[in-house]
């Protein structure tokens, strides 16, 4: 039965016209789409049969099929070639070939081939091994991701080498394919052949149906769908009859995947015999959805030969990466051809290839292969389309892996976008969400408007990828609805922490940005108010406007007069037309230094012999170098400030540090039994203090009956916010300190009870009291004597 089945089936062959031109390989000729006499006879003799392959398990992760219009790093074709020496040179224009030669001796007539016809060899590479045919295409490998992470190979049994067949050579040339390449390999059991399979490089694929039946007799549909969603993640496989008819059944002599949302599919004349079969298949694809939610985009090539003759096979056609490779035959309909290819991939170079030796069945595609880029930028997203509901921003997600396993070049990951046909392409960048995932916003799109975008990356191996691939000249389109432009307040900083002297102003700056599409305005304030704690912010400016896409830096002041040291707590808040963000509030930590500790009144009993001893600090978080304790104001002659240890000025003193200074009394005899002040300033590189010293008289106590105003230090005079009042008195003393405006009206009275005799201060804080500046006259009682004197207060 068998026999005649044979015969039968070689009377048929050769009963058309169109039957295949020979190919020589290992001694027999070879046909594309059946067995010849020679391997007949050949397999009668030897009765040699090929096993289908063992299968090995399945990879393991996530996977999902790799297509072939995704990046490729080669190109596989053999030696006898049956292509024109024009493909291979714009091949190698492009991209790495790699040529099966049986030997190193064929290898060297083929780079000489290659020398003599200008090919740069530094783009070719060979793969040493014996084959039975050209198509590396059928037997070649099919790839599949793993993880979004590395490339794996699948292997099978190719199906011309099944029994009678015997291309057991073809057969294994994916094992040494994947040994030169050192990928990791998957093999199935299953007859097939890469004519008949094309996928979508996302989750569906497709093959004609009758060829998985002749060549896997008993096997069903869903055991084949349930395979290769086990070895290539392939979610939805499509198995449309075979619209050409013919006996091969490769699904590209008539039908090409050219993205995930498009297919080519072949176009014959009304009156062909397989006109109807070619628009159903057209119905069927178009009525599929792609692996991206949006219907196939189903492109139409105008094929009259479809029937078998050698004249129009344009599906059977290479992509490779940003080049489409088109076979022409010197047809009537080979510009036509490149045009509908054109109009189906814009912005890809569609380049025609003549040869005489194309047939329908086969031709470019059937004689090459790709070889997927396995260090691959690949990025996952699911495009917006159609129409989109109302929104502020659209926002672009996108999962991007390096394959190679460099890492991404952050600041080059953008999304691209444009309104309308006439308009700028614009970017905006991407931020990193989670793991692999990236999101970048279009945001503020005009009402009814038209909207373009792709997204770009690039990692550190150099590698630049666009989503769709071409990018700019085919990119993802959606309409935009009606929307209500809203302003989004953000703010540069959340939390603020300054530190600085007191009494000097600190200032630090922080940006309000304006990420939504209206007009945003905003005013600051205080948190605390400003009495709580002592200081009061300023903002410059206060209030203001920031347009869209748009930011306002915002510069604020701590004034921290007369504060002392220590740590505050206040906040800055904002109040905005942003109608989603609450007002923010900013907490703000300020910490006052005086940067020297110094005391503010040191007594000095009247005597050489009786130096006093004071320290000085530092509380500032660096070192402060003391220059000189100058005198300032009063009797500059009274005395002397020097460093306790001998040493001189400059004196450094490091934080936390303490260093003790002496101050001698040298105003001679003649001073009596009055109180004596100087006021000198401590000068340092850092802030400059103030202190007053006091020289007490020598002995127990003042006769009272000497009291005067010279034995009353009022200081300082002129005063800011505080005035002192030192006196000395042998005994206890009640005092009563009244102050009086210009008029004579009191303003303030003072009581005080020594409980010892001696020098005795007495200070008024007015900071706080409404105290007009101008001249104010002070009287102090001491028991019956009474001292009176002037008091000017500039605030």
């Amino acid at each position: 039965m068998k026999k005649i089945n044979l015969l039968i089936l070689g009377l048929f062959l050769t009963s058309f016209s169109f039957a295949q031109s020979k190919y020589d390989g290992d001694g027999l000729p070879r046909f594309h789409d059946r067995p010849s006499a020679e391997e007949i006879e050949f397999a009668k003799q030897t009765n040699f049969v090929v096993s289908p392959m063992a299968p090995a398990p399945p990879p393991s992760g996530e996977l999902r099929p790799v297509a072939e219009f995704e990046p490729a790093e080669a190109v596989l074709i053999r030696y006898p070639f049956h292509i024109p020496m024009l493909l291979i040179q714009k091949l190698a224009e492009e991209i790495n070939v790699i040529t099966i030669v049986a030997n190193p001796s064929e290898k060297t007539t083929v780079t000489n081939q290659y020398l003599s016809n200008g090919i740069d060899t530094s783009k070719c590479s060979f793969l040493i091994a014996p084959t039975n045919s050209e198509w590396t295409r059928d037997y070649g490998p099919w790839f599949m991701a793993i993880d979004d992470e590395k490339v794996g190979m699948f292997d099978f049994t190719y199906n011309r080498a099944k029994y009678p067949y015997n291309r057991y050579n073809d057969n294994a040339i994916n094992g040494h394919l994947a040994t030169s390449l050192s990928m990791e390999i998957y093999t199935s059991s299953y007859y097939l052949t890469g004519g008949n399979y094309m996928n979508d490089g996302t989750s569906q694929a497709a093959s004609s149906v009758q060829q998985f039946y002749e060549d896997n007799p008993g096997v069903t549909i869903p055991t084949f769908r349930a395979h290769f969603l086990e070895y290539l993640g392939i979610e939805q496989y499509h198995f449309p009859d075979d619209a050409l008819g013919q006996y091969i059944n490769h699904i590209d002599c008539w039908a090409k995947y050219l993205g995930p949302n498009k297919i080519m599919i072949g176009e014959v004349p009304p009156g062909h015999p397989r006109y109807q079969a070619y628009e159903d298949a057209v119905t069927y694809f178009a009525s599929q959805t792609s692996p991206w939610g949006m219907p196939m985009q189903v492109y139409r090539v105008y094929t009259p030969g479809g029937s078998g003759t050698k004249t129009t096979p344009y599906t059977n056609s290479l992509i490779l990466n940003d080049r489409v490779f088109v076979p022409q035959t010197g047809n009537q309909y080979d510009e036509d051809a490149m045009d509908a290819y054109r109009n189906a991939m814009p912005g890809y170079k569609v380049i025609g290839i003549n040869y005489n030796d194309w047939l329908n069945t086969d031709a470019l595609h059937c004689r090459t292969h790709e070889i997927a880029d396995r260090g691959m930028l690949y990025i996952k997203h699911l495009p917006l389309f159609g129409e989109q509901s109302t929104t502020d921003t659209y926002t672009i997600y996108a999962d991007i892996s390096p394959y190679s396993g460099e890492a991404l070049v952050e600041d080059s990951l953008l999304v691209y976008y444009k309104i309308g046909n006439a308009g700028e392409w614009q970017t905006r960048p991407m931020t990193h969400v989670a793991g692999k995932k990236w999101r970048g916003d279009i945001s503020c799109v005009p009402e009814e408007s038209d909207v373009s975008y792709y997204i770009f990356a690039k990692d550190e191996s150099g590698r630049r990828e666009c989503h769709p691939y071409i990018g700019a000249p085919d990119p993802h389109r959606f309409h935009a609805q009606p929307t209500t432009p809203n302003p989004a307040i953000a703010v540069s900083e959340t939390e603020f922490e300054v530190a600085g002297l007191n009494n000097v102003d600190l200032t630090f700056e922080f940006a309000i940005s304006n990420g939504g599409c209206g007009d945003l305005t905003y005013e600051l304030s205080e948190g605390d108010p400003p009495a709580k704690n002592g200081f009061l912010l300023t903002f410059e400016p206060q209030s203001g406007a920031v347009s869209s896409g748009s930011s306002q830096t915002i510069s604020v002041t701590v004034h921290s007069k007369d504060l002392p040291a220590g740590s505050y707590n206040t906040s800055i808040l904002i109040a905005s037309n942003d109608p989603v963000s609450d007002e923010p509030e900013l907490p703000v930590l300020v910490t006052i230094y005086n940067g020297i500790v110094v005391p503010d009144t040191v007594y000095v009993v009247q005597n050489k012999t009786n130096p006093a001893f004071f320290t000085i600090s530092c509380d500032y978080n660096t070192d402060v170098v003391i220059e000189a304790i100058d005198f300032a104001y009063g009797d500059p002659f009274e005395g002397t400030v020097t460093p306790a240890d001998g040493a001189t000025f400059p004196v450094t003193i490091s934080p936390s540090q303490e260093i003790t200074f002496k101050a001698e009394y040298t105003g001679g005899e003649d001073a009596g039994n009055k109180i004596l002040y100087s006021t000198y300033t401590v000068i340092s590189d850092v802030i400059s203090r103030d202190m007053v010293i006091v020289f007490i008289p020598d002995g127990v106590g003042i006769d009272e009956q000497r009291i005067d105003k010279q034995s009353v230090v009022v200081f300082p005079n002129p005063a800011n916010n505080s005035v002192s009042f030192v006196y000395s008195t042998a005994e206890p003393t009640s005092a009563v300190i009244s102050i009086y405006d210009i008029t004579g009206k009191p303003v303030k009275q003072i009581s005080h009870e020594s409980s010892t005799s001696g020098a005795q201060t007495v200070t008024w804080n007015f900071e706080n009291e409404t105290m007009l500046n101008g001249m104010y006259f002070y009287s102090i009682r001491l028991n019956e004597q009474i001292v009176n004197g002037k008091l000017l207060i500039m605030r």
